[in-house]
């Protein structure tokens, strides 16, 4: 992956793609830039719902798949033929998703009269 960052780097795009070898066919794939979650909310977000999760006597994936569920649905793919309907994994989010993720998060335990500490980077829930 290359991230054009300015446009006096897109010259190395055109670098980029001369220099693959001939020998063989390429896809180069332009899209818009998102910026994936950072550690800091990944653990954020995991210590959560590993804390709903104890509270509630359930298990911590259930906790995030039911809060992926109703943050983002189902995604459906077709496989074979056959539909697949799949939620979202949280290593898929950009850092916006994810604070909408983490929001949501908050917003259950709060409902659950739960209380979640500050996230601190580096901080274990467990």
């Amino acid at each position: 992956m290359y991230v054009i960052l300015t446009p006096e780097r897109l010259p190395r795009v055109d670098e980029l793609v001369k220099s693959c070898p001939m020998d063989g066919t390429w896809a180069v794939l332009i899209e818009p830039w998102k910026k994936i979650r950072t550690s800091a909310q990944n653990r954020t977000f995991h210590g959560y719902c590993h804390i709903i999760a104890k509270e509630i006597g359930e298990d911590i994936e259930y906790v995030k798949d039911k809060l992926k569920l109703a943050v983002f649905g189902v995604q459906e793919r077709e496989l074979n033929g056959n539909i697949l309907r799949e939620l979202r994994s949280s290593a898929s989010l950009d850092t916006k998703e994810m604070a909408k993720l983490i929001e949501a998060t908050e917003m259950l335990a709060a409902n659950l009269n739960i209380t979640l500490p500050f996230p601190l980077q580096g901080r274990d829930f467990r």
